[in-house]
């Protein structure tokens, strides 16, 4: 299959993930999920597919989430010249996919329940005409609580990675992760000015 979803890092694609899974009936393993949605972060953009279905984020939310997933463990002070860098790749990667891909949303207006905006999604990986009530009624319970806490119980505890992605979520769920948030959006926001 052709890719046909294309994110930056942290950027909302294991929530669109998660959203399809719940709507076809809960955890399903990759090979079910990849009949239908075929996901590149291309993030240096060697690639550089065109018609997809891009999902962008608040470009600061992006570059803090992505900065504290590499760092958790050692983040005491943000590092401007990671942060300036993390920040020009993303600019980077939303400049060309805003003009190249077929269908475009930011990350922070699917988060806000059902809209025109999840019907055109599902119909382009596929399932045409969703079911309103049943979409309605999943996207009711995709919160970021919901889904870390289910990556959570997935883990598998022998593995390395899952161990260090276990500490990562619990982190996300924290107040001192919020908390750095605000401090980072203070200290960095005059990028987006």
């Amino acid at each position: 299959m052709d890719i046909n979803f294309v994110s930056f890092p942290r950027s909302g694609s294991h929530f669109i993930k998660y959203v399809f899974q719940d709507y076809l009936g809960g955890y399903l393993d990759d090979s079910v999920i990849s009949s239908y949605i075929a996901h590149d972060h291309d993030i240096y953009l060697q690639k550089k597919y065109v018609d997809t279905l891009y999902v962008y984020r608040n470009k600061l939310d992006v570059v803090y989430s992505w900065y504290m997933a590499e760092n958790f463990n050692e983040v005491e002070n943000f590092i401007k010249e990671d942060i300036l860098n993390y920040y020009g790749l993303v600019s980077e990667h939303q400049n060309y996919y805003k003009y190249n891909s077929k269908l475009i949303y930011d990350y922070e207006s699917l988060t806000q329940g059902i809209n025109e905006n999840w019907i055109n999604i599902f119909n382009f990986f596929g399932i045409t005409d969703p079911d309103a009530n049943k979409l309605e009624s999943v996207l009711s319970n995709a919160t970021k609580t919901n889904y870390v806490t289910r990556s959570l119980s997935q883990n598998n505890p022998y593995n390395v990675y899952d161990i260090q992605n276990k500490y990562m979520n619990e982190f996300m769920l924290s107040q001192k992760y919020k908390d750095m948030r605000i401090e980072f959006h203070e200290i960095f926001g005059y990028l987006c000015a």
